[in-house]
């Protein structure tokens, strides 16, 4: 009789442990997926700064924070810097033109994946082309010191081949005529930004690069299109499975 209530009170006890596991588990993982989320969120980086976002106008103001006299890029020290896949707005004319952010495409960048970038802005034989009347950006750099306050911005648009920086780059300004990149810069920024950054910029124009380089990156804009929307049709799968 004795051994009867032995194995009855090891089955509740076995019962109960199986309950309270079940309970406790969801809450592990819910502290887990918090934990992760912050430890994303510090590495991951400040998100693109408001003044970007409220138009040129704002640049200025920033600009007057700055005090530099090389125009050598970096122009500050800094600690890190972010980029980020933007998309520009021309509504409200020139002055106001703001500039919103694609959600998710943004990157943490340490000093040593920066210094090819900087190489080609600091070249003068970058710069020796005109470009395009519009300025629609597609990618901003932001640099950003060990108190995450920025302290030097870059907005780029390789369509239009346009960059504007605060403050400015004395490689270009320096020159008498031909402002915007030259073709072979372009390609450089291009491999920056696609294959190192990993930021999936596509933009061309055939007024600055071959009709067959654009046609390169219509390709490739369509591949990642039909990439991420079968991720997304993957993942929905999956919600189904567990819903």
């Amino acid at each position: 009789m004795s051994n009867k209530r032995g194995v009855a009170t090891g089955l509740v006890l076995i019962i109960i442990t199986i309950m309270f596991t079940a309970l406790l588990f969801p809450v592990i993982q819910w502290k887990h997926h918090l934990k992760s989320k912050a430890e994303a969120k510090k590495t991951a980086g400040p998100k693109l700064p408001k003044w970007m976002k409220k138009g040129r106008m704002e640049w200025e103001g920033f600009s007057q924070t700055i005090k530099d006299t090389t125009g050598i890029v970096p122009f500050h020290s800094f600690d890190y810097g972010m980029v980020y896949r933007i998309k520009g707005s021309a509504e409200g004319g020139e002055e106001e033109q703001a500039f919103t952010r694609y959600r998710f495409q943004e990157k943490r960048l340490e000093k040593s994946e920066l210094n090819q970038f900087f190489s080609i802005l600091n070249d003068k034989t970058s710069y020796g082309l005109y470009g395009a009347a519009c300025f629609e950006p597609g990618i901003a750099v932001v640099l950003y010191d060990s108190l995450h306050k920025p302290v030097q911005a870059f907005a780029i648009c390789l369509d239009c081949n346009h960059i504007e920086s605060r403050p400015k780059i004395s490689a270009k300004m320096d020159r008498k005529e031909g402002f915007s990149f030259r073709s072979d810069a372009i390609r450089k920024l291009k491999a920056i930004f696609n294959e190192q950054w990993n930021m999936r910029y596509y933009a061309c124009s055939e007024l600055f690069e071959t009709e067959k380089e654009c046609e390169k990156y219509r390709i490739m804009q369509i591949k990642d299109s039909l990439r991420i929307r079968n991720e997304l049709e993957m993942y929905k799968k999956e919600m189904n499975v567990y819903e």
